[in-house]
């Protein structure tokens, strides 16, 4: 059992992320102040405002991949939802009266924006759930339920930063003040939603990491038993799903909660033997709980039953069901 602790935060990991923000922000601002002559003027123009703009950009971008060094990929979500909405904004900006068509498109870069942040959310949830199921590694349960509604939240601010801009290339009095305070806003939004991501990622990197590790071990140890001339043991034969390891009788399912959240969950139960069945985390072999060690593998069986929750508890202490 490998304990996964909460790292604590370098000076580097708080101060690239503020970087990122500033650079960001500043090059928003820079950009806008000679907006209206880049936007009026003679195409092709390379202003001191157009040279501001680029270096600032690059500037953010190169905090944002120190600030979040293992997640910082999946930016490429943010920027699919933004291109989308770019999309639909520009149709809005040039139709001086939008037709049904042009609304249907606009409708529809919208809804392609928010269902590209909606499958960054689901990415990274799928990622969480499978470090809570894993019971080798004590990860730390991290909840993504206020964290989801503010990664849509930021598609609303990138809508509102663009749909600003296009009235104000529409010429319809907006003022640019408001497309950089939906701008500033989504950068600090940014920055917090990729610190949850960053923990995400660099704990399920750290599951790979180890499994790898596992896996070179066991090969290096049937190397050495062949080298010795010993035969390695044959993987144990299968129990039938639904039967009991010990007697062979069929299992019966009896219902338990969580004492801390009160999750409902499923466990089989022998009536016959009067064991509770658990699959084994080596051998994934249904084998009796409460054993020290395994009946197929012989590997350490661990007595705690571990929930989404983050809590493990021994079974006698879930509520409800037979004992």
């Amino acid at each position: 059992m490998i304990p996964n602790k909460i790292k604590g935060v370098s000076i580097d990991q708080q101060v690239w992320p503020l970087l990122m923000v500033v650079f960001f922000i500043s090059s928003v601002v820079v950009g806008t102040l000679n907006l209206e002559a880049l936007y009026n003027g003679p195409r092709g123009d390379l202003t001191p405002a157009t040279i501001g703009w680029l270096l600032l950009g690059l500037a953010s971008f190169h905090a944002f991949r120190k600030a979040f060094a293992a997640s910082w990929k999946a930016i490429i979500w943010f920027v699919g939802a933004f291109f989308f909405q770019l999309v639909g904004v520009s149709v809005y900006a040039v139709a001086d009266e939008p037709s049904n068509f042009a609304l249907l498109i606009i409708f529809f870069c919208v809804f392609l924006s928010f269902a590209t942040l909606s499958s960054f959310i689901w990415h990274f949830k799928d990622l969480r759930d499978r470090l809570i199921i894993e019971e080798e590694m004590m990860f730390e349960y991290i909840p993504l339920g206020l964290w989801s509604m503010e990664v849509l939240f930021s598609g609303i601010l990138i809508l509102g930063a663009l749909g600003t801009w296009g009235d104000w290339a529409a010429e319809n009095g907006s003022e640019l003040v408001l497309y950089i305070l939906f701008m500033a806003s989504f950068a600090f939004l940014l920055s917090h939603l990729f610190t949850t991501t960053e923990r995400v990622e660099n704990n399920f990197r750290e599951l790979l990491e180890a499994r790898g590790t596992k896996m070179k071990e066991e090969k290096a140890k049937l190397k050495s038993m062949k080298k010795a001339g010993i035969t390695p043991v044959k993987p144990v034969a299968s129990v039938p799903e639904g039967t009991c390891p010990v007697c062979g009788m069929d299992v019966l399912y009896t219902k338990k909660k969580c004492a801390n959240c009160g999750l409902t969950v499923d466990f089989k139960w022998c009536p016959q033997s009067e064991e509770f069945v658990v699959d084994c985390p080596y051998c994934r072999t249904p084998t009796p709980y409460g054993r020290e060690h395994c009946i197929h593998c012989s590997k350490p069986l661990r007595t705690l039953v571990r929930c989404s929750c983050g809590t493990e508890n021994p079974l006698s202490e879930w509520l409800g069901g037979e004992e």
